[in-house]
């Protein structure tokens, strides 16, 4: 499915199939020197669905779809807060991925939409960023966050 998150989404929304494929900006710079911020899939090659057992052949039929993430035992879910996390910190627009995950320390975000939300607490140049792992599919994503709005977990 590369590069057909938004194709399969389409399609498993007029099967009124609940998607989310998070998204974020990035400036991208054309051969003529035009700027032009573009979305980009946060997680390429993954669509995320919410669906009964009884739905899951829709979305095995979805052109370009390959296959459910999961293990021996059938379709593994991703956990409802790392899904609140994605979704309210896609509508803020305050993600970007993160490809190398520095292990750091352990952190929970303790103000905001995103409270509760523990991860890792890496730094990028000058900005802190808090680092999420969405487990399920060994993907991270960062967000900016200031020195405030997080505590150390086990205090």
């Amino acid at each position: 499915m590369p590069r057909s998150e938004c194709s399969v989404a389409r399609h498993l929304d007029a099967c009124q199939v609940e998607t989310f494929v998070p998204v974020f900006e990035e400036l991208h710079v054309w051969k003529n020197r035009q700027k032009k911020k573009i979305a980009k899939p946060l997680f390429p090659s993954y669509v995320f669905v919410r669906v009964t057992k009884a739905e899951r052949s829709l979305v095995y039929r979805a052109p370009g779809m390959l296959r459910l993430v999961g293990n021996s035992k059938g379709p593994i879910s991703v956990s409802t807060s790392e899904m609140a996390f994605l979704q309210s910190a896609t509508s803020m627009n305050r993600l970007a991925p993160y490809k190398d995950l520095v292990l750091g320390e352990r952190v929970r975000i303790n103000s905001g939409p995103m409270s509760g939300m523990e991860g890792i607490l890496v730094r990028k140049k000058n900005d802190l960023r808090f680092v999420l792992s969405v487990s399920l599919i060994h993907q991270y994503v960062a967000l900016e966050v200031n020195a405030e709005e997080i505590e150390r977990v086990g205090r």
